[in-house]
């Protein structure tokens, strides 16, 4: 695997918004936490290779949708 990209996205009044997302662009593989101020957080994440971080990626979003969903309609409510 070369690159890649895992995002959770929330259709919030129809249109498509990221919330979460796994990539290894800028050289590293890294979770970007996006605040519904457009600021996002940039953490990186290393379990193994890259395709182990993809599959890891993609497991994590699966499991922990509904809290990063949540996180994301509480900001919006507070800005």
């Amino acid at each position: 695997m070369i690159r890649y990209v895992v995002q959770l996205e929330l259709r919030i009044q129809g249109r498509w918004v990221a919330v979460e997302r796994y990539d290894n662009a800028h050289g590293f593989c890294h979770w970007d936490t996006i605040h519904a101020d457009g600021t996002t957080d940039k953490t990186p994440v290393y379990f193994g290779d890259a395709a182990e971080t993809f599959t890891r990626a993609i497991t994590a979003l699966q499991t922990d949708w509904p809290a990063h969903r949540a996180r994301y309609l509480a900001e919006l409510r507070h800005d």
